[in-house]
């Protein structure tokens, strides 16, 4: 991962591109470079190629969803321990167990919170040792 003097790159991956450039341009205006992924699979892809810093991903894609990428990303050393936000507009009872036991660092909701999100990235970025969950 970058250090802070570093800009910090993070991971989209959403199968949705609305919501792909809104998270880019919210993510730019502070300062990020943002890399895309419209799936899963394309995700893991992304990850290995790009090294972020950390990855928004959406639990709900075609094919090749959220917890499967998740799964992938956590078998490759260089990324272990990259932060992995789950996203999801799917918010049922349950979910935020299941994301936490499948190696997510963090459950986040749409429609977004923005300020929530800063908030979680920052956190993430300011942490020493990944693999906390706190509440959104």
């Amino acid at each position: 991962m970058s250090t802070n003097t570093e800009v910090q790159t993070i991971l989209v991956a959403d199968d949705d591109g609305d919501t792909r450039r809104l998270l880019r341009w919210m993510l730019e205006q502070r300062g990020y470079t943002v890399i895309e992924a419209a799936g899963g699979l394309e995700a893991v892809e992304a990850a290995l190629r790009g090294r972020p810093d950390l990855i928004l991903m959406d639990l709900v894609m075609p094919m090749f969803d959220g917890f499967d990428a998740i799964r992938k990303v956590r078998e490759h050393p260089g990324l272990r321990d990259v932060p992995v936000v789950a996203v999801t507009a799917r918010d049922m009872a349950g979910t935020r167990d299941k994301t936490e036991l499948a190696d997510f660092d963090h459950y986040l909701s749409k429609p977004f919170d923005f300020l929530r999100l800063n908030a979680i990235i920052e956190e993430l970025f300011s942490r020493c040792h990944p693999r906390h969950f706190a509440d959104s």
